[in-house]
């Protein structure tokens, strides 16, 4: 008879043999059947997929020898949620899916991956088939996976990258729709940088005509984003555009922190606060050149923050001031604020990811709304400049304003030196 402590023992051994094995049989399970999986719960059909749920991840550097071998099955997790989104604790992971064609003719899966700021992304077979780079446009981001009839395969997915870390891809079935989806992308960024070429002439013109750092700061910042976003959607072939993402992101938030300083009039604890979290940013900034993962990791800590207390403080300076165009610039502040948290929650996996997109679509909503709140300021300057004038009408000659308005110092509106004169005088004495 064996005692409980042999049982024990035995049931223990039992089970780390059979584990691996049963895990692999449990995986065998998580497959995408290329004929029902593209229908979604109403009966239509639904192309772009991303299947993080019936797929696998392994975080790790380990090379694909490794990770496709039998035993090393085992290290991989299912996915938790339809995008897979891991904290950034490695810069490569994998991701293991198995297409399923029950059907008694052959075929083929699109994978398009429309995210230019990873790294690396190679896909693996029982040989790499391909590599896409960071610096690959978008139609150079699409690769066929044929299936053949009767059968399943397996692929494996490295993706290397210095900033967040989630699956940058889709699949689609229809190669046409792919092409559609490209071309909708390039529109919408055309309408994007269109409004911000359109806010950018009119700070030139702006900074042109009144020569103040304000609008030389926004011009800055719209520049940054404007390339920022243009990395962002891959429409052009860019090498390194993780580095030039994150540099054009911090200097974008650090020109929009000192334009915020100008606009909002921030004194005393205010603008001391406000410094801080442009010290912030600008160690992001010198980070990027030292270590852009490190980078990478506190870029949405102190972006989130750091935006946070931009927006809580021109919230302040409205109720005390009750100034319209501060309360256009929350509006417009508060948009890209919205959007950009929004989009950091996404890729942190706090949220259901819909697109990476949606920062660039909220900075082009706050490029309008400022462009009206930079109006306002400019009417209040003028108002307050004209009603000035006419006060001053009131002691001065108008040749001395005249003089004044060509830049002429007071005195220099005064007669100096020696002449003749009349006057007339009275003696009221008496």
């Amino acid at each position: 008879m064996f005692t409980i402590k042999t049982k024990w023992l035995i049931t223990t051994l039992l089970i780390s043999w059979l584990a691996p094995t049963l895990l692999r049989a449990q995986q065998q399970e998580l497959m995408i059947d290329i004929n029902k999986d593209f229908i979604d719960k109403y009966g239509h059909f639904s192309d772009g997929k991303t299947f993080g749920k019936k797929s696998y991840y392994y975080r790790g550097a380990e090379p694909f020898e490794t990770v496709s071998s039998p035993n090393f099955q085992a290290n991989f997790r299912p996915g938790q949620k339809d995008l897979i989104v891991l904290p950034m604790e490695e810069k490569q992971f994998w991701i293991k899916v198995t297409f399923l064609n029950s059907t008694p003719m052959d075929q083929t899966i699109y994978l398009f991956s429309d995210f230019s700021f990873t790294r690396e992304l190679s896909i693996y077979d029982q040989k790499l088939l391909r590599t896409m780079r960071h610096e690959d446009y978008l139609q150079k981001r699409i690769l066929e996976l044929p299936i053949k009839s009767n059968s399943n395969r397996t692929f494996y997915i490295k993706i290397q990258s210095y900033g967040s870390q989630r699956q940058s891809f889709t699949y689609w079935k229809n190669k046409d729709a792919v092409f559609d989806d490209i071309i909708q992308l390039k529109q919408n960024y055309g309408v994007v940088i269109s409004i911000f070429s359109m806010s950018l002439l009119f700070s030139v013109l702006l900074w042109a005509s009144y020569r103040s750092v304000i609008y030389l700061y926004y011009s800055i910042y719209l520049i940054c984003y404007g390339i920022f976003a243009t990395v962002g959607w891959g429409v052009y072939p860019i090498p390194y555009t993780d580095y030039l993402a994150n540099l054009t992101g911090m200097l974008s938030s650090i020109a929009g922190t000192l334009f915020s300083i100008q606009f909002l009039n921030l004194r005393g604890r205010l603008k001391k606060l406000i410094i801080i979290v442009l010290i912030i940013f600008v160690f992001n900034v010198i980070c990027i050149y030292f270590d852009l993962f490190l980078s990478s990791k506190t870029l949405h800590i102190s972006l989130f923050l750091g935006l946070l207390i931009l927006l809580f403080t021109s919230i302040y300076v409205y109720f005390k001031e009750k100034e319209q165009h501060v309360g256009i610039y929350i509006l417009a502040y508060g948009t890209l604020i919205t959007a950009v948290i929004i989009q950091i929650m996404m890729w942190q996996g706090m949220i259901d990811f819909v697109s990476g997109k949606i920062m660039f679509y909220g900075a082009a909503i706050e490029n309008i709304l400022m462009l009206i709140a930079i109006g306002g300021k400019i009417y209040k300057t003028e108002k307050a400049r004209y009603h000035s004038y006419r006060q001053l009408q009131k002691v001065f000659y108008r040749h001395q304003l005249s003089a004044m308005e060509q830049g002429k110092e007071l005195e220099m509106t005064m007669p100096v030196g020696s002449g003749k004169a009349c006057i007339i005088s009275f003696d009221i004495a008496g």
